[in-house]
């Protein structure tokens, strides 16, 4: 028969045998997690559940925002210059084109971006898992401890909603690159279409003339948007955008 304690006292031995005594009883751990789910089943699932979340930490968001992706070039090799620059190690750079800035790089020549842990997966060709590893053993992080199956399903839904949303924004960036270059072009041809073929005398207008003359200065406000380099402003004119993208491709063919 066991001892009547109250429930907050049955939680904190609870806390007690797993927390503070755990390097003395870890060989009898399971043991005592059945003494205690036999006798204080309703206190030791409220302690499960009260530090499931300290059991949830994410090595790699960890990593991310507690190493210096600076030292951690550096502890790797890399010379770091003034302005926060190097060479790049992942193409033959002979002019500095690594940048690191609020704790990310980016190559401007091969366009290689990305954390701390990708810096060094594309460093030593491994994963990101990989990675990971490698630095919690080179920092000495400790972050890599066996996680119950509650955290691991929970890490890894951020990481599939993470993926999900990169690939988001990559679809985004990939897509206004593409527009605005387009209507970059469009706008220089309709440009100097409309300076070359205006009407002379009374003849009656060029189709492409026309179509300048109505276009060119709503090719403009588009751009502008593009220019602003605000994403959600972009995101508000996709529809405005992509109207006015197929409806000049439509007029161009009939012209």
């Amino acid at each position: 028969m066991p001892i009547k304690i109250t429930d907050k006292q049955a939680e904190d031995f609870a806390s007690f045998i797993i927390n503070d005594i755990k390097p003395y009883i870890n060989a009898h751990k399971e043991e005592y997690h059945e003494f205690l789910r036999e006798h204080y089943p309703k206190e030791f699932q409220k302690y499960k559940e009260r530090n499931f979340e300290q059991s949830c930490v994410n090595p790699f968001e960890e990593i991310k925002n507690s190493v210096d992706i600076l030292k951690l070039a550096e502890f790797y090799g890399i010379s770091i210059l003034n302005g926060n620059k190097a060479l790049c190690p992942f193409h033959d750079d002979h002019h500095p084109s690594l940048s690191f800035k609020d704790n990310k790089f980016k190559c401007f020549a091969c366009e290689k971006s990305g954390s701390a842990i990708d810096f060094v997966a594309n460093l030593f060709g491994i994963s990101v898992l990989e990675a990971s590893k490698k630095i919690n053993e080179d920092f000495s992080l400790g972050l890599f401890n066996p996680l119950t199956k509650e955290a691991q399903k929970k890490i890894k839904k951020e990481q599939e909603q993470k993926e999900k949303n990169d690939a988001i924004v990559k679809a985004f960036e990939n897509w206004s690159k593409v527009t605005e270059k387009w209507f970059t072009n469009i706008y220089k041809f309709l440009e100097k279409t409309r300076k070359k073929s205006g009407p002379k005398n009374f003849e009656e207008p060029s189709k492409i003339w026309t179509l300048s003359v109505n276009y060119l200065e709503i090719i403009e406000n588009i751009l502008e948007i593009f220019f602003s380099n605000n994403r959600e402003e972009i995101l508000k004119k996709y529809d405005f955008i992509e109207h006015y993208k197929n409806k000049i491709e439509k007029e161009l063919e009939e012209v």
